[in-house]
């Protein structure tokens, strides 16, 4: 190690640059220990003044803090938020193409056609289990999990012996789909909304990734 470090000129040993590494990760530990409590308080505060000036807190979800601070003393204020938040209500249950080009998209949304990345070359054929979001079950051994994000966040379905995995969202460099690969896990990972409303509404469907193609009759 010592040989490598000169070699690329580095002027410290092997001991300093251990010593660097862990100082430097226990810095940086401490650090966002020190940001995430800080966020914990303020919100604790806000909280707080919420409840004393009679404001319900999803009144203010649509604030800057100190837009936050002044709404504590302005009833114009939450009555602006009301409006933003009724206005994104709308937007939220208007359904809009991926892509804008031209003004007639805000009329007329195309869907883009997704292609899956399938992974392993097995085909199964197995019940399904719709996984949603912060749910945790030990139901879904042996089956087909089926999930929205290809993220680290449902790394845990890996201790259950899944049978296959299908997400609607997430490439082939995705978390998921690395895992898929380490575990030798058939999936199919960003099938897209169109396939995948179909597949939450079936109990059970042939995932052939030889073929990439998912049977659901």
């Amino acid at each position: 190690m010592n040989f490598f470090l000169k070699k690329n000129q580095l002027s410290i040993n092997y001991d300093q640059l251990i010593n660097y590494i862990s100082s430097s990760i226990k810095l940086r530990e401490n650090s966002k220990f020190i940001f995430t409590r800080s966020i914990s308080d303020i919100l604790e505060i806000i909280k707080f003044y919420a409840k004393e000036k009679n404001i319900k807190l999803n009144d203010l979800n649509n604030y800057k803090i100190d837009q936050i601070l002044k709404s504590f003393t302005s009833k114009q204020v939450i009555k602006k938020n009301r409006y933003i938040s009724n206005l994104k209500h709308k937007q939220k249950i208007c359904k809009l193409p991926y892509l804008i080009t031209t003004k007639s998209d805000f009329y007329i949304a195309s869907i883009l056609i997704s292609k899956a990345n399938f992974i392993t070359d097995k085909k199964i054929e197995s019940l399904l289990f719709v996984l949603s979001k912060n749910q945790k079950t030990s139901k879904i051994k042996n089956k087909i999990i089926v999930i929205e994000n290809a993220d680290p966040g449902y790394d845990w379905i890996f201790n259950h012996k899944i049978k296959g995995l299908i997400t609607k969202y997430g490439g082939v460099n995705s978390h998921m789909s690395i895992r898929c690969h380490e575990l030798n896990i058939p999936a199919a990972i960003g099938v897209g909304d169109e396939t995948f409303d179909k597949i939450i509404e079936k109990n059970k469907l042939i995932l052939n990734c030889k073929e990439n193609k998912i049977y659901l009759d």
